[in-house]
């Protein structure tokens, strides 16, 4: 996700775990034009990469109820902050379109434009 932010530095991105990447994001000035817009595109990018392997996949339909990305870091936009006990929880629903559609990413680019963007 956070590669897709700076494409000319994005083989960077690829060694590191995920906090890593987050704290070297916020010294990177980002390149992408639109990236508001363009940002749960790039998140659905690197969610169905990841559920391509089947491994995972299978793990992710093991759950069968709401997934609710907590967090306390007030998050409110991918998440949902326990603290402030308010946030949109967009990365949740994410996930479960993957689950609930077999990771189809054309299905999941529709579900975005027509039910996310707006939040």
């Amino acid at each position: 996700y956070q590669a897709q932010k700076v494409p000319e530095i994005a083989e960077k991105f690829h060694s590191i775990k995920g906090l890593e990447a987050k704290r070297m994001d916020k010294t990177l000035k980002i390149s992408k034009q639109n990236w508001d817009n363009y940002k749960i595109y790039a998140m659905a990018n690197a969610l169905h990469a990841k559920y391509t392997n089947r491994i995972n996949l299978v793990m992710l339909k093991s759950i069968k109820e709401d997934i609710i990305f907590e967090n306390d870091f007030k998050d409110t936009y991918w998440g949902y902050c326990v603290k402030t006990k308010q946030g949109k929880n967009i990365l949740g629903k994410l996930l479960q379109h993957i689950r609930d559609t077999n990771n189809d990413l054309a299905s999941l680019y529709n579900y975005i434009k027509n039910e996310l963007l707006d939040l």
